[in-house]
């Protein structure tokens, strides 16, 4: 998560940026610029990473910024939607296709989420058989 994204003739333009997730990628097709794999001396250090002169300029830690949380007696109180929870992974792509779904088609939240659930079964059926639903 947060890569920085190059799209092809987005919108007619030759060349676009974006931080993904986005829907962009849902839309478009285009390349990653990689950057070299975060480590904690590319916040601190401006030598360490591609350009000698700025830190930060490298990927963002594994596991992005997209966290869950629960209240503290949520996995005691309800057990299997925790499991449920603890199972759930979604890709940059799903991300993407869902704020495409609001942003672009215009759906409801609610209904964006049903259509998802309804075309990628197969992703999300696996967390919740495993949770014992």
């Amino acid at each position: 998560m947060g890569r920085v994204g190059i799209g092809q003739q987005a919108q007619g333009a030759d060349s676009a940026v974006q931080l993904t997730p986005n829907f962009i990628e849902a839309l478009y097709e285009g390349k990653f610029v990689e950057f070299p794999a975060y480590e904690e001396a590319c916040r601190k250090d401006p030598s360490w990473g591609l350009n000698p002169d700025k830190a930060y300029d490298c990927g963002n830690p594994k596991d992005g910024y997209l966290k869950l949380g629960v209240w503290k007696e949520f996995p005691e109180k309800w057990p299997k939607a925790y499991k449920v929870l603890q199972n759930m992974s979604f890709s940059n792509l799903d991300i993407a296709v869902m704020a495409k779904l609001v942003d672009v088609d215009k759906m409801e939240a609610d209904a964006a989420a049903a259509k998802w659930m309804e075309d990628n079964e197969a992703k999300w059926k696996p967390w919740v058989d495993a949770a014992g639903m």
